[in-house]
């Protein structure tokens, strides 16, 4: 990385603040085990621990300055006073890399469950029909010929830039992005504008994050309120929870579900599911479609639906767009492990996917449906009882794990 000037920094962050003109930086990073000679230093104020407690030890490592909340007198390393260092954390790092978010197009799939298929549907359509994307999701970071096991959901700036970066560098025009309520929250996504979004549905889920349902909801909704651009196409569930909560009427919406709902623009009206594959017949105003994909269950046409909107912003029709998701699958979404008995491994770890996984097996079983689940002992306390009423309301047998094995 090149090295930058501090005082152009500060100054592309409207800072009205006076450094020495000749001191450089060719790294940002908020985590005080990375800094390195060069590194420019946030001291951001985490849940867990505090950037500021850290000045002794970045100087020892050789970072240039500190961009710091409060001074810290008996701390050797240059400081730099500013109002709130987590919102200068992405804008900084952006620039250190010249702004790659503005050369790319972005979509946004947020909601509890449904994004990551959602993500290799839309991935496949568009590019079967010639736009270069990238993924940036619950399982991996990709594009072109590129793979990277995904930490987060939503990669915060230090891991996000860099990557887009990357993607301009490797000709990439659409990032398909899952968005979590985690980063939505923690401002990991501060400063990308989207471009068309969809919420896939809203069911319980990170409560020991978010505390309330409603506090869920509103970082759901941030998506919609603080991430889009002007005349950015919105889609979503009609029959989801809190739809109107998070996704304002107000907004250009376009609707799709499974039946009559009126206020859908696209309705599942037919259906029919295998072990093998689904069919369903689409209609719309002033339209119809065939729906056909190797994937299984009721909740896989509405995730095919989503994707298929989306695309739409890109110049894709619905009829290619529903032609190219027939031979999606997904890794660890109802996946197909080969034998003489069908098992099928599934991602499910809230209540509501743990029914959808079910309830999409459960019509084809000949014999017994049989789960092996677990539920993670550090995480929402609340969720394990419905975890367990799912599986025991839905299946023959449960079988009951002290978390993933």
């Amino acid at each position: 990385m090149q090295s930058k000037r501090i005082s152009d920094l500060l100054q592309y962050l409207n800072l009205d603040l006076t450094v020495d003109e000749s001191l450089t930086f060719n790294a940002i990073t908020c985590d005080s085990r990375k800094v390195k000679s060069g590194t420019l230093f946030l001291a951001l104020k985490g849940i867990t621990s505090d950037g500021h407690n850290y000045l002794d030890s970045i100087h020892e490592k050789g970072a240039v300055c500190a961009l710091v909340e409060h001074k810290n007198p008996n701390a050797p390393v240059l400081q730099i006073a500013v109002p709130d260092t987590r919102e200068l954390w992405g804008k900084s790092i952006s620039w250190l890399h010249d702004r790659p978010e503005e050369k790319l197009a972005f979509i946004g799939l947020t909601g509890t469950n449904g994004k990551t298929t959602t993500s290799y549907i839309l991935e496949k359509i568009l590019n079967d029909n010639g736009v270069n994307t990238g993924i940036i999701g619950t399982i991996e970071y990709r594009f072109n010929e590129r793979r990277v096991p995904s930490p987060f959901t939503s990669p915060d700036p230090e891991i996000l830039y860099p990557l887009l970066d990357e993607m301009v560098q490797g000709n990439v025009k659409v990032v398909i992005m899952e968005v979590s309520s985690h980063g939505l929250a923690q401002e990991r996504v501060k400063g990308l504008r989207f471009d068309a979004a969809l919420l896939t549905n809203f069911t319980q889920d990170h409560l020991d994050f978010h505390h309330t349902m409603e506090e869920y909801a509103r970082a759901k909704r941030l998506l919609f309120t603080h991430h889009l651009k002007e005349g950015a196409l919105v889609a979503a569930w009609a029959d989801s929870a809190h739809l109107d909560d998070i996704v304002s009427p107000s907004l250009q919406r376009v609707l799709y579900s499974l039946g009559d709902n009126p206020r859908a623009h696209y309705r599942a009206v037919e259906h029919n599911l295998t072990l093998s594959k689904l069919t369903a017949h689409i209609v719309s105003e002033d339209d119809s479609f065939t729906l056909s994909s190797l994937l299984i269950g009721e909740h896989n046409i509405l995730n095919i639906l989503g994707a298929a909107i989306l695309a739409g912003r890109f110049g894709v029709s619905m009829e290619s767009a529903l032609k190219s998701a027939y031979s999606v699958t997904v890794p660890g979404r109802l996946e197909r492990v080969e034998g003489k008995v069908p098992v099928f491994v599934d991602y499910a770890h809230t209540p509501d996917a743990l029914d959808r996984a079910q309830e999409a097996l459960l019509p084809l079983v000949k014999g017994r449906l049989i789960t092996v689940f677990g539920c993670g002992g550090d995480r929402d306390v609340q969720k394990r009882p419905l975890m367990g009423a799912s599986v025991d309301s839905r299946s023959h047998i449960a079988i009951v794990t002290s978390d993933n094995p």
